[in-house]
């Protein structure tokens, strides 16, 4: 393996091509391990000491600088370098050996996305990832909802790549991270080796509050609004009204969040863990004038910002001659509109929550037409609808199953609607499975969120 990885870095060195071995196969691996134990001494030592002053030459160059990277050696970089969540970067990368699209090697693909129709043989791809995350390889897990990339971090999005330069493009939807990077991996996604990384994604509004969500209480006249935030304010607070920024009344919320220890396990607990955010919620009311009338509210603090104004309707009391129209969902999983692989992909997921945003405004009978709706989301209807009462979602929602970036762009999706209209969720086994937990299978399709 010493002898491997030093051959790989004097052949960039010397902008040569690398071999096109056998780096991904375990069993050569395994075989390799055990013929360097075999090595003398002396010979053990001279190996280990070439691949560290290689390794040394090998830093001391601008491989990786996205600002002046050398011409003939691969780099990356990202434009523009400062977003507000959920905008759009551009990815060029170029200087890659043209024998990467000549390995033989069967990848991880979305079989379900066209995005990746065209990729044989694949070893180059670009990953999205938190600023200064481990993004060395692991190789294989046995984690019944692992996949690949298989590295320490898993990337929040990654593309496929079939050319030696180009661009990518990506839609940044991770609210709680102040900075992001990407980085350029060959060897496909097994065992990747990263050959460049870009600079420092900023994210301007990183404080402002996400993820704004409604939901019913067994009082009428109250409404439980939660929200999530990068910044912990204790100050944060619902402001809420009969008309748009007249805000008569106010509640100070409750803030909470959850750490990597009181998970149950792999992937959850492991590469698929990232920082979940400050979690907040406040029980507003009485809800006056009468149900059916809209109430006006914005969140958040001076610290963290300010959100817009959004609007839902009173709830009606119950009643046993009261009808009650609510929407069902379940099993919908995550789009992401930008076309990027990510766990378990769901390229027709937009499609449950655009359905139910429009019915939820317009009251419309048919259902969607199947296939990928990209923007399907930005079609959402800005005045209040007293037609529906609430969304209620029964299991399976994000299909996150311990990869937590997915729940950030779960929220991201149905915040258009769960921020109108109260979102009421039941657990199903890809939440709350896990052996000895006290769920109902006894499995591991939570992916150790349980």
């Amino acid at each position: 393996v010493v002898h491997e990885f030093a051959e790989i870095t004097i052949c960039r060195l010397l902008a040569r091509d690398p071999p096109i071995g056998p780096l991904r196969d375990v069993s050569t691996l395994r075989a390799r391990r055990l013929a360097a134990m075999a090595l003398p001494s002396s010979a053990a030592h001279a190996s280990a000491l070439f691949f560290f002053l290689a390794f040394v030459l090998l830093e001391a160059l601008p491989l990786n600088s996205a600002g002046g990277a050398a011409k003939d050696f691969p780099h990356l970089s990202v434009h523009p370098a400062t977003i507000r969540w959920g905008d759009w970067v551009t990815v060029s990368f170029g200087g890659v050996p043209q024998s990467e699209f000549l390995r033989s090697t069967s990848e991880y693909i979305c079989e379900q996305d066209s995005a990746c129709a065209d990729v044989m043989n694949m070893s180059l791809w670009v990953g999205l990832f938190p600023a200064s995350s481990d993004r060395k390889a692991i190789g294989p897990q046995s984690w019944s909802t692992g996949n690949e990339p298989w590295l320490a971090t898993s990337p929040i999005a990654w593309k496929p790549l079939t050319s030696p330069s180009g661009e990518a493009s990506f839609k940044v939807e991770v609210a709680f991270a102040h900075a992001l990077e990407f980085s350029l991996f060959s060897n496909g996604t097994t065992w990747p080796i990263e050959l460049a990384r870009s600079d420092a994604l900023r994210v301007s509004d990183v404080h402002t509050p996400q993820h704004l969500r409604l939901a019913r209480v067994p009082s009428a006249d109250s409404m439980r609004v939660s929200w999530t935030s990068s910044l912990r304010d204790e100050a944060a607070t619902v402001l809420w009204g009969s008309a748009p920024g007249s805000y008569m009344e106010s509640r100070v919320a409750e803030v909470t969040t959850y750490f990597k220890d009181q998970l149950c396990g792999p992937p959850a607990t492991d590469h698929g863990w990232s920082e979940p955010g400050w979690l907040y919620s406040a029980v507003i009311g009485p809800l006056v004038p009468s149900h059916g009338s809209s109430m006006f509210y914005i969140v958040g603090s001076d610290a963290m910002g300010w959100t817009e104004n959004r609007n839902f309707s009173v709830p009606t009391p119950p009643g046993a001659s009261k009808n009650l129209r609510f929407i069902a969902l379940a099993d919908m999983g995550v789009t992401y509109v930008d076309g990027a692989q990510y766990h378990w992909i769901e390229p027709f997921a937009i499609n449950s929550s655009a359905f139910a945003l429009d019915q939820e405004s317009r009251r419309a009978e048919p259902s969607p037409g199947q296939g990928r709706v990209l923007d399907a989301v930005r079609q959402a209807v800005q005045t209040s609808s007293k037609g529906f009462e609430l969304v209620l979602q029964v299991g399976d929602l994000a299909y996150a199953t311990g990869y937590a970036s997915k729940w950030d762009h779960f929220m991201s999706q149905i915040e258009p609607l769960s921020s109108r209209v109260p979102y009421m969720t039941a657990q199903g086994n890809h939440e709350r499975d896990w052996p000895n937990s006290g769920s109902a299978i006894g499995g591991t399709d939570s992916g150790g969120e349980c």
